[in-house]
């Protein structure tokens, strides 16, 4: 069985060093990933194609230095068009004859969509709480508002069809419908909180 093939047809990007850090394999999920074409990239330094601080620089460096396998869930890679995309790394040694370590492999996913994905569920998640929220709102401001509008129909019959108090009794009415349709639009507003959530 050939590796070399079986490698390069991997959905993840793979890329192997030699002990000074010089590029001996970049396969074509690499490629896409970076837009850093193979052919320019093997037999460079790594550092001369990534920049010397990147996440993957760093962890093939201490897997060269120490012989351990690195991981890093949330590293980032930055693009030849300079696009900062969120990656999974792992690299792991690859040990000569002797024991002494020759060379390391780093495994790099893209977890754009995963993140992607883990934003929305936060938003959906938030506006859900808003919903939530100003459903309780609502209902506490529906709650008064009924005694209100009782007292103010018991007020209107207690003091009769007298102009004088008729008018005090149907500026509260008035106010009352209008704060019924606050009420009304804040319950609304948390129905499509609740529906947006969902989506």
């Amino acid at each position: 069985m050939n590796f070399e093939s079986v490698l390069a047809g991997l959905p993840d990007a793979v890329i192997a060093v030699d002990g000074a850090l010089h590029v001996v394999f970049w396969n074509a999920a690499a490629e896409e990933l970076t837009g850093r074409s193979a052919r320019r990239a093997q037999g460079r330094v790594l550092k001369e194609i990534l920049p010397t601080g990147s996440s993957l620089v760093r962890r093939l460096t201490e897997t060269l230095a120490t012989g351990e396998h690195r991981s890093e869930a949330d590293g980032v890679l930055e693009t030849v068009d300079s696009r900062t995309v969120p990656v999974s790394i792992v690299t792991a040694p690859l040990f000569a004859r002797d024991g002494t370590v020759e060379a390391a492999v780093g495994v790099v996913r893209d977890v754009s969509r995963i993140r992607q994905l883990e934003d929305e569920v936060r938003r959906g998640e938030t506006l859900a709480a808003a919903g939530r929220m100003a459903v309780g709102v609502a209902h506490e401001i529906r709650n008064p508002l009924g005694a209100i509008r009782g007292a103010v129909q018991l007020l209107a019959r207690e003091l009769g069809d007298d102009p004088r108090w008729r008018e005090y009794t149907d500026v509260l009415t008035r106010k009352w419908i209008a704060s019924t349709g606050s009420s009304n639009r804040c319950s609304t507003w948390a129905g499509r909180c609740s529906s947006a959530a969902r989506r």
